[in-house]
């Protein structure tokens, strides 16, 4: 199931030319299942998107990284109900969760070139931090690698 989400993600990257996940690494996903940091966002029994979440991402935010916030990774929707809004459920159960482990920020990254995305995640009050160029190294996945992104973060109050 999660992978055809990613094939559909894939599929969607190269049509609006967006750099395109490239050997997907499926272990990444199993070791967040593992570890509790995988979801589903689920409606009427249809699964509507993954994602996962860490609470330390000192590899993308670098000096930025503060152990203080939850960090979104990888929502991949699913393709059949694109433009649901369903980041808003999420959004809404990150605020849940950073309050009630007392976390100051939520904090996501995505490509550069996502101009609608990133405008998407600034009317739900994300602030744009600064830009990085993920490492070339082994500790990230290869998909994640050599990326151009914007790191992007919501206070909590």
């Amino acid at each position: 199931m999660i992978e055809r989400f990613v094939d559909f993600a894939i599929r969607f990257q190269k049509e609006h030319g967006f750099p395109v996940w490239v050997n997907f690494d499926m272990r990444q996903i199993e070791n967040e299942i593992k570890e509790g940091l995988h979801y589903k966002l689920v409606n009427d029994e249809i699964i509507l998107a993954f994602f996962s979440i860490c609470f330390h991402d000192s590899i993308i935010w670098g000096k930025r990284e503060t152990g203080h916030s939850i960090y979104l990774h990888r929502m991949v929707i699913n393709n059949l109900y694109r433009g649901q809004k369903s980041f808003k459920y999420v959004h809404s159960w990150l605020k849940k969760q950073a309050s009630a482990k007392r976390l100051e920020s939520i904090r996501m990254d995505t490509w550069q070139e996502n101009d609608k995305l990133i405008t998407y995640y600034r009317r739900y009050g994300y602030s744009i931090v600064g830009n990085v160029k993920t490492p070339f190294t082994e500790v990230l996945p290869e998909q994640h690698r050599g990326l151009d992104l914007v790191l992007l973060e919501y206070k909590i109050k």
